[in-house]
This record gives structure tokens, sequence and C-alpha cells, in this order.
């Protein structure tokens, strides 16, 4: 079958929904959509994807439901994030909607019915063209973007808040209603945007930043002629719990805070809590290059700690911490810690705290954006030649690119440089 063999159909396709013949938002699409591995699960996809929404209409319900404002969310937290939401634009009445097919669809009216099946039909045609298209890529982000799209076009929104840009099925939504003369859009942006949605004109859309770190990265950005919107605004609040942590210390408890991103235990990037997948991984970490990196970093970093005699502290990833609290299964590194001068933060239960360590190291956690925002000390691994690693984008983050490094011998130098300033200033 041809389509199977070419991804051309479904580059055309993406250029229809989102409105625009940028084809670098087609290719940043590709980079991050998960890959089946054999043909197998490359069938699986395909029939899971279209039974998806081939089973739209179960879910079907008769009710009357406020849906003037939208929230499309992936988090199952929606009271956090409707808290979130009024304390910047004083809204009432947020309904939520997710990426759950599963989900009620709420029709009213005989209209609201038959406008169901106008897009019900067209939303098919469209899944089964997307289950030939593919090759190795997944659908099931398009299956999930699909779904949303047909829920907006039935409630008719004043407003759609995405709370989930990191997700490119969000992020296609934007752009896909960005163009509506009769819909407002917020696209709250947490962290990544190099990431996740580095290209795209956002037409009628309010790109709203809840870090500074995020803010610099879209203005970099923007100069480079690879992102645009009307309406920006900074939403920066605070982490609380972190404030109140900020408040125990007058001074720094640790020279140098390794954050820790539990890789080891992932597929790759992404988190699994399969029992036998996390014991494989664990065993052969040294084939995932981001684990491998991480703990190259951290084995050297504990060797500069008994070199310059500073306290190193290791945090765990709130990944790492489910790891051990439901399978007992402890990082490689957990041994290295002495108690004394190599600190390892056992702590399973509360967050970790950002505010206790001088010079923060990370190479994959997001931490990072937390410590910025408060003007903290953050060194980020990110090498000369990427090899299309997924890292933090420093040259694409202003001010704050200074702080990366590229290799072991210049994280020893920047770690001494900083703490030999703070002999100095005692």
């Amino acid at each position: 079958m041809i389509y199977f063999n070419t991804i051309n159909p479904l580059k055309r396709w993406i250029n229809q929904q989102v409105c625009c013949n940028d084809y670098r938002i087609f290719k940043l699409l590709l980079i991050n959509l998960k890959r089946e591995d054999n043909c197998i699960n490359i069938v699986k996809d395909r029939l899971k994807t279209f039974l998806r929404v081939l089973k739209m209409p179960l879910y079907l319900r008769i009710g009357k439901q406020i849906t003037k404002n939208i929230v499309c969310s992936s988090s199952n937290k929606e009271q956090k994030i409707e808290d979130y939401i009024k304390n910047y634009d004083n809204v009432d009445n947020l309904f939520f909607i997710s990426t759950f097919i599963t989900d009620r669809i709420y029709i009213d009216s005989i209209g609201s019915f038959f406008r169901f099946i106008k897009y019900y039909i067209i939303i098919v045609k469209d899944t089964f063209l997307l289950t030939l298209i593919f090759n190795k890529l997944s659908t099931r982000q398009f299956s999930i973007f699909l779904y949303l799209k047909i829920k907006i076009y039935i409630y008719r929104p004043e407003k759609i808040y995405i709370v989930s840009p990191r997700n490119p099925e969000f992020n296609l939504i934007a752009l896909c209603f960005s163009n509506c003369d009769n819909i407002n859009i917020d696209l709250i942006n947490g962290v990544l945007m190099n990431t996740y949605q580095r290209y795209g004109f956002y037409n009628r859309v309010r790109l709203c930043f809840i870090s500074k770190v995020s803010l610099a990265e879209y203005e970099a950005l923007t100069k480079i002629g690879w992102i645009k919107s009307q309406n920006v605004q900074t939403l920066v609040t605070g982490n609380i719990e972190q404030i109140k942590k900020q408040d125990q210390h007058s001074s720094f408890l640790f020279d140098v805070g390794f954050y820790s991103s539990g890789i080891w235990a992932r597929n790759g990037v992404n988190r699994t809590y399969d029992l036998d997948n996390i014991k494989q991984n664990k065993k052969e970490y040294h084939k995932n290059i981001y684990a491998k990196i991480e703990m190259i970093v951290l084995y050297n970093l504990i060797k500069f700690a008994k070199k310059y005699n500073f306290k190193l502290i290791i945090y765990l990833h709130p990944y790492e911490k489910d790891v051990i609290n439901q399978f007992g299964i402890y990082p490689p590194y957990w041994n290295k810690g002495n108690g004394s001068t190599i600190i390892i933060d056992n702590n399973l239960i509360e967050k970790n705290n950002f505010f206790e360590t001088e010079i923060g190291i990370v190479i994959n956690s997001t931490i990072f954006y937390d410590r910025w925002d408060n003007d903290l000390i953050t060194l980020c691994y990110y090498p000369k030649r990427n090899n299309k690693l997924v890292l933090i984008p420093l040259k694409y983050l202003g001010k704050y690119s200074k702080y990366g490094f590229k290799n072991l011998k210049e994280l020893e130098q920047k770690i001494v440089n900083v703490l030999h300033k703070k002999d100095e200033s005692q």
C-alpha cells in the first residue's frame, strides 16, 4: 500500500490542521512522537487508534453543561489547575476535557447532536487515513488530538485554557484553533518550548509563562523568527512549598546538589512501572545514553567532592521515589553515600528542597527552572555537539546559557570558581 511507505500525506494533513505550511511544525512532531519497534506493535497501535475514535458515540450523554470556558489538560489535578487559572484570570465555571477517550461527551440539543455526527464522520475518515500513512510512528497522539477537537467543535467555547503544551496533541489544538475569531486561547507554558513547541505563529493565542526561564526562551526563539504571539504574559506565582522551606535556611546546607532524573529506570526518557522492565533497565542502564551520561557526571562529582572537600547531596527524582516505594528497587548509586561529605537524600515522601544547596547540577531534571526562577546557580549539561539528544536547550535560553557545561573539565572549573568566590567573601 503506497500510503504506508510515505509520510508526505501526513505532512499535508498536519499543515491542513494548523492552517499553515510551516514544515518545521511537522518536523518537530516527528522528533517527539513515539515509535513502535516491530510490526506487531505497529498493527496493535493502528487498531487501538481506530477503535478509540470509533467508540466515541458510546460516551454520548444528554445533559446541559456550562462550556463557555474549557480547560484542556492531561493532569488529574483539576482543583489545583482551577485555582491557578482563577488566580490570574478570575473566571468561573471551568469545564475540563481530558485525553481520556472514556470521558462523557454532553449534547443538549438536536443541533449539537448533528454537529457531533458531522465532525464524527470527518474524524473517523481522518483516523482511517492516519492509520495508513504512518510507518513506525505511533498514532495515539493524533487520535487524542482528534478526540479533543471534536469536543471543542461540539461545545463551542469562548475560551480554551491549554495546560499541557508539552504534549504534541495539545500544541496542535492551540495551532488548530488559533485562527478562530470567536475563540480565545491561553497556552500555559511550563517548560521546554524548544522541545515541544519551538515553531508556530499563535494568532489569537495568549502565551502564559509560569517561569522567567520560559520567557527568556520565548524571547530567544522570537529573535530568530521561529515563534510569535500577539499576546504574552508572565505568570510567575512562585512555589509556595519551596518558599516556606527557604525561610527555614539562613544559609546553604550543602555546597553542591545533584538532581537525579531516575533515567536509569526508564525506557529511554519515558517512565515505566513494569517491574521486569525496571529491573532490566537498571541492569543495562549503560545502554541508555541519557543514563550513561548522568552516571558519568554523578560519579565524577563524587570524585570532585573528595578532591576539593565540599559537601555533595544527591536528590532522588520523584519517579525514583515511586520505584523504591512500590518495588523496593534502589538506584545504582545508592551505596555511594558516606553520610558526611556525600549524602543521599533518602526522604521518600517530601519533595526535594532546591534552596538548601548552593550549586545545583542537572542533566535531565526540570528542577533548573525552579532554581533559576529563584536566582540559584544551576549548571546543566549541554555538549557542543548535541547528537540529537533531548537536553536542556541552553543555546535558546538567553542569559541562562552561561550555566552550561560541555564536559567534565568545564564542570569542575565552574564548581571551583563558585566555591572559591564564596571562600573569598567569607
